[in-house]
């Protein structure tokens, strides 16, 4: 699992340097409301840090006017916001208005565009799967500062970077190199060899080279990334990037069942992350906790895995109740209580959490298909096909299927009469003919 923490550092920094400039001065009443949510983020108090952002938001547009940038400033800020809180309709919302008001502006500001289009695509891309809107945002973007600024400008191998993470969170490995490495080496060219910022390339290099294979270099990127990253502690980012590194770095020696190294990273991880005491600390020790119950799993110690997938889920709820991460750690709590051969236990776990993530996601997503799986395995593990088969016919009836899965429920269902034997047939037929398209589509995009 790949976890950003972007979101949240990004909205915390907007924050905490909100009256910069003399407008912020310039009016008594909206330098408090600033100083207020500096102090709320200080304090990590998310719920008060969206009130008094929607205050501002407010302020400026009777202050500018719905049509003035600065306004639109503050609406990208509040879209921010609402993301971490789970509110993706009215974010949505908040983001396009903004991006409407910078792109009808002449000439338009194209950074302040740049980051609407950002900010709007992470939404897409990480919080609602809408995958193909974010990258014609995105491809729209890279566009926009490659003709502002040239091909080997710094912001241009940032849009790189994020059409490369966008490709590798949909597993599309092969698409993802190409803009790695273009904003690897552009930023090569800007950066002394020992520079902290040369560590995101390199370690987007090292997840996409591990998917594709090539091990070899992977280890070797990934150790590059963590000597950049590991001695810095200027802002926030810094820390956050180094424990990103410190995790995933022991995931891929945990996948070549190389424990103690994994395990030493893993204990570095937990360590920086309680030695952080700044706004969105329980988040990062939720995500420490979340990779050594990864690692315990692996290692064929479910029990332990169960205890830090419980601990992942706490800290997450102390972030604020519901959302993604809540949702996600209660799905590991379910496979390792499958593991531990704790039925009912995970049976609750799997169907709370297939609730939360179809309320999160829709019903055509590739989590709540996961969930789906899960549960639908577990339930033929009972014996209980009458209740696998409605959850394979909800994965039929989106486009997320797994033969694996749906074959053997469809010939237990017609053994149990649930189903007519040539209708589980006729059914089954769809399921491999699905599957061999979707395997041809991949080897012609690969």
């Amino acid at each position: 699992m790949r976890v950003r923490f972007s979101c949240l550092v990004f909205a915390t920094a907007l924050v905490m340097s909100f009256t910069s400039g003399a407008d912020a001065q310039s009016l008594p009443e909206r330098n408090q409301l600033a100083n207020a949510l500096r102090r709320a983020a200080q304090d990590n108090d998310n719920p008060k840090m969206l009130q008094l952002q929607r205050l501002i938001v407010e302020s400026d547009e009777i202050r500018y006017g719905q049509n003035h940038p600065k306004f639109a400033e503050q609406l990208v800020r509040l879209g921010s916001l609402l993301r971490i809180a789970d509110n993706y309709s009215e974010a949505e919302t908040r983001f396009k208005r903004a991006i409407e008001i910078y792109e009808r502006n002449r000439p338009p500001d194209i950074l302040d565009l740049a980051l609407a289009y950002r900010e709007i695509t992470q939404l897409y891309s990480q919080s609602l799967g809408r995958y193909a809107d974010a990258e014609q945002i995105l491809l729209r973007n890279q566009a926009m500062l490659e003709k502002a600024f040239g091909p080997r400008h710094q912001h241009t191998g940032t849009a790189l970077s994020d059409l490369g993470n966008l490709y590798y969170d949909q597993k599309r490995y092969a698409d993802a190199e190409p803009f790695f490495e273009r904003s690897l080496a552009i930023k090569e060219r800007l950066f002394r060899p020992n520079d902290p910022d040369l560590g995101t390339p390199f370690h987007n290099m090292a997840n996409v080279y591990w998917k594709l294979g090539r091990l070899d270099d992977a280890e070797r990127m990934f150790k590059r990334s963590y000597a950049l990253r590991g001695g810095v502690r200027r802002v926030s980012s810094d820390t956050t990037d180094f424990i990103s590194t410190l995790n995933e770095f022991a995931s891929f020696y945990q996948e070549q069942r190389r424990y103690r190294e994994a395990g030493e990273l893993l204990n570095q991880s937990l360590k920086v992350a309680e030695n952080w005491n700044r706004p969105g600390r329980p988040r990062l020790i939720a995500l420490a906790y979340y990779y050594i119950g990864e690692l315990y799993l692996a290692a064929g110690r479910p029990d332990l895995a169960e205890q830090f997938f419980v601990r992942t889920k706490a800290a997450n709820d102390i972030s604020g109740p519901g959302g993604f991460m809540q949702a996600n750690a209660l799905y590991f709590v379910g496979k390792a209580q499958y593991a531990s051969n704790k039925l009912a236990e995970a049976e609750r776990s799997y169907k709370q959490t297939l609730a939360d993530y179809e309320n999160l996601f829709g019903s055509d997503h590739f989590n709540v298909a996961d969930v789906r799986n899960d549960l639908a395995t577990l339930y033929m593990k009972k014996n209980r096909v009458a209740d696998a088969l409605p959850l394979v016919q909800q994965s039929m009836a989106s486009t997320r299927v797994n033969p694996a899965i749906a074959l053997p429920v469809l010939s237990a269902a017609a053994r149990e009469n649930l189903l007519p034997p040539r209708t589980a047939l006729d059914l089954g037929l769809d399921v491999v003919q699905r599957s061999s398209q979707n395997a041809a589509s991949a080897t012609t995009a690969d």
